[in-house]
């Protein structure tokens, strides 16, 4: 009951006509909450890295010796090596093509555990490791990147419930700009080759750190917009208590 008195309350400001001027910085307030939250969510879906496949150098085969004639074993040993060092490119780059047909090119934020737990490929392992930091239980801490759209929610759900004091309002901004910096700090300076493949982030997860900066200004704009509120209720009734003022 209190879920769907909350929903019925927050429709009806995002979506009501506002005449007053207070309801109106509450509207694009909550507005502006809400348009955060969605985008870190949708962000989730999108696609946050990008595989791309290293071309392989050419392998040339060395000239063969000036002597009309070598030594047989030295013949025999040269074509040894060589066959033996082509083979192994050959083997990294079939192992290149496996890990490109079995893991897609983009994938989204919700695809990561799923890949991390199968641990099909070498790539899939060291994406994982991307956001995990380690191989160890890497199925198990690959779903902590749900924490990134599910702490969005909670931040929406924090401002909208008790966000209404300027202090914690200005609190949840600054968790929300250091989430914000953290991570594109952390994706500015990372930099993934793993074998044959380079990995790229994408638009899905710079999305999602972008909309936590909105995230920050909603929450910031809650703040001062019930702040006012209370200061022009107090004026019209004449001091904090609420007495009316005495002629």
């Amino acid at each position: 009951m209190m879920i769907h008195t909350f929903a019925a309350r927050e429709v009806a400001l995002l979506l009501g006509p506002q005449t007053d001027p207070l309801m109106r910085a509450r509207q694009r307030a909550a507005r502006i909450v809400w348009c955060g939250v969605a985008a870190v969510v949708a962000g989730f879906f999108l696609p946050w890295v990008h595989l791309e496949l290293i071309p392989s150098k050419t392998v040339r085969r060395p000239a063969p010796p000036k002597a009309s004639k070598p030594p047989p074993s030295r013949s025999r040993t040269h074509m040894t090596d060589f066959d033996r060092a082509l083979t192994d490119a050959g083997r990294q780059i079939t192992f290149a093509i496996r890990d490109t047909v079995r893991v897609p090119k983009d994938i989204t934020g919700v695809m990561i555990p799923k890949l991390a737990n199968a641990e099909a490929s070498n790539t899939a392992m060291q994406l994982g490791e991307l956001f995990t930091h380690k191989r160890e239980h890497i199925g198990a801490k690959s779903y902590a990147v749900y924490a990134l759209p599910l702490l969005a929610v909670l931040v929406g759900l924090l401002l909208r419930t008790v966000g209404d004091r300027l202090p914690v309002s200005l609190l949840l901004a600054v968790c929300c700009l250091a989430v914000a910096g953290v991570g594109a700090w952390k994706l500015l300076t990372t930099h993934v080759q793993s074998m044959g493949m380079v990995v790229k982030f994408a638009i899905g997860l710079w999305a999602s750190l972008a909309a936590y900066v909105v995230l920050a200004v909603g929450a910031v704009a809650t703040g001062l917009a019930e702040r006012h509120a209370r200061c022009q209720a107090m004026v019209l009734t004449g001091g904090p208590g609420g007495s009316e003022p005495s002629s």
